[in-house]
């Protein structure tokens, strides 16, 4: 009987550790993480398949590592930009220039987030998640969110509409940030992910325990 009981035990933490792994989590990187991978991806001539095409990218390439972001800081006063991006999205590669080379006009007032949605599912749910939560939908990248409002594509005008908008915010007793009702790290609405995963997790426990229960009747009963 004993014996039983250990698998039964075995059996209930086994499913804790599943149900903490199988947690959605997401990749975030900051302004310098994100023009270091641009770097590698649009300055490595492997990634394409004709020279003319690769040598297009390059100017950005050049403007990305002369920029100065050696005084790139995060703080909890600022306000937050999230960028969901591609991996070798060439308007996401603009953008990120574009926020690299001007970096100054938002240094003192923002923090910079991006998340790569092309080879990261997770980061592809949470756009989908944070689009919904704003009344919108992300049809493509770059999808930036600042505050309430959110950006579709980018241009030099779009550049100067978030940089507006983070000092509007900035100077505001409201800072709304996205962050208040989705839990950033697990694509999940704030709330939401303690009473589903618990709810989950009683479920598995019942089953396993229904299941012992008849599975040691049944072997007594065989005896």
């Amino acid at each position: 009987m004993k014996k039983y009981f250990s698998l039964l035990i075995c059996a209930l933490v086994s499913l804790f550790v599943f149900n903490v792994s199988a947690s959605a989590k997401t990749v975030v990187t900051n302004l310098p993480e994100a023009v270091k991978e641009e770097i590698e991806y649009f300055g490595n001539s492997a990634n394409f398949e004709k020279a003319e095409t690769f040598e297009a990218y390059q100017e950005y390439v050049n403007t990305l590592k002369s920029a100065d972001l050696s005084n790139y800081s995060e703080s909890d006063s600022k306000i937050n930009i999230y960028i969901f991006r591609g991996s070798s999205c060439w308007h996401c590669l603009d953008e990120i220039t574009w926020l690299a080379d001007n970096y100054d006009l938002i240094a003192e007032y923002a923090n910079v987030h991006t998340f790569e949605v092309w080879g990261n599912k997770n980061n592809s749910k949470l756009m989908s998640l944070v689009a919904k939560q704003l009344g919108t939908t992300a049809n493509g990248v770059p999808f930036t969110v600042v505050g309430d409002k959110t950006f579709g594509g980018f241009s030099e005008d779009v550049g100067s509409q978030i940089v507006e908008k983070v000092k509007e915010l900035y100077n505001s007793e409201d800072k709304k940030d996205i962050k208040d009702t989705i839990d950033l790290n697990e694509v999940t609405l704030i709330g939401e992910n303690k009473k589903s995963s618990n709810a989950v997790m009683l479920v598995l426990i019942a089953a396993v325990l229904i299941g012992g229960v008849v599975l040691i009747y049944l072997i007594s009963k065989s005896k």
